[in-house]
């Protein structure tokens, strides 16, 4: 329970604090300059206003959704049961809830914008070919997703048989959890998908080289805050499942063979979990889209002849 309280604490001040920086006028323009170098885009008198607002319009977002779908939780686990009280991993509902309203509040407003797009007045400009997800998100992130919601249904599917037939001593495994476990992973790997199609297609409105960059450097934030959650969510069913089956264990290793299993569930996520964060140390995924629609340098008055640069 205090684990949850300070998450829920933490995250909400998280939150409001961005909200505030976000709607002051130096901070926010401050960090749509360190995203500038992050992706490695011109950022100037002529395209800043407009970039620090679309940007702050969907950090603002994002915590507004975090701060609704933490305390919705917190609302489910108290409202008239002890569930907050008896919920061990709690925690893990608290995290999943920011990453959802974070990627919720960004993805409308990303929405909203792509329904609606708008540019400066003067020559439009097009892409020679539709960019995909794949352009956007770095596949090594999009298929840990498959892969972690594969995991999660392949050890449901085991404990379940495994239970089924007596090979080994589970003790009791909550049937609903085994569906959970199963289902929601991938459920949300599909969602992460369709929502993300659904995206790319809708067209990008721009009057220069730098104008449609800069759009695909903030759908590719958008895009890739979906996937994030995507990730946790496949992490956080292995995890989950086999701490409540071990949590319900008697006896020990090796008496137990079913307590080395389900111990060493956790460690495999952590060596997973801690390779991919190399793996993005060293290839600087924010900057993906760039090595995928934009290998050259985009400077501020480059003719509108994205079609042949955008895309490779």
């Amino acid at each position: 329970m205090q684990a949850t309280a300070f998450l829920l604490i933490g995250f909400t001040v998280h939150a409001v604090i961005m909200i505030v920086l976000y709607s002051r006028g130096a901070s926010r323009a401050a960090r749509a300059h360190r995203f500038a170098r992050t992706v490695d885009l011109a950022l100037d008198e002529t395209n800043e206003p407009a970039v620090t607002r679309r940007l702050a319009r969907r950090e603002r977002a994002g915590a507004i959704g975090v701060i609704v779908a933490v305390w919705s939780v917190a609302a489910w686990l108290y409202v008239g049961t002890d569930l907050f009280e008896r919920i061990t991993y709690a925690p893990f509902l608290v995290v999943a809830a920011v990453f959802a309203g974070h990627a919720t509040g960004n993805g409308v407003v990303a929405w909203r914008e792509s329904t609606r797009p708008t540019a400066s007045a003067g020559p439009r400009i097009a892409r020679a070919s539709t960019p995909t997800h794949a352009d956007y998100v770095p596949g090594y992130e999009r298929w840990s997703t498959w892969v972690l919601a594969g995991a999660s249904a392949l050890l449901a599917a085991a404990a379940a048989l495994v239970d089924r037939t007596g090979l080994l001593d589970l003790g009791e495994v909550p049937a609903g959890l085994l569906v959970l476990c199963g289902v929601v992973p991938a459920a949300v790997v599909v969602v992460d998908e369709l929502l993300a199609h659904r995206l790319v297609q809708q067209r990008q409105v721009a009057t220069t080289s730098l104008e449609l960059a800069w759009d695909d450097a903030l759908r590719a934030r958008t895009l890739r805050d979906l996937t994030t959650l995507s990730l946790f969510v496949g992490a956080a069913g292995p995890v989950v499942l086999s701490g409540v089956i071990s949590d319900g264990l008697e006896g020990g290793w090796p008496a137990n063979p079913a307590v080395g299993v389900t111990l060493a569930v956790l460690p495999i996520i952590l060596v997973a979990g801690a390779v991919m964060t190399v793996v993005s140390l060293v290839s600087n995924p924010q900057r993906h889209f760039r090595q995928r629609l934009w290998p050259a340098p985009v400077p501020a008055d480059q003719a509108a002849q994205a079609g042949q640069a955008a895309h490779r």
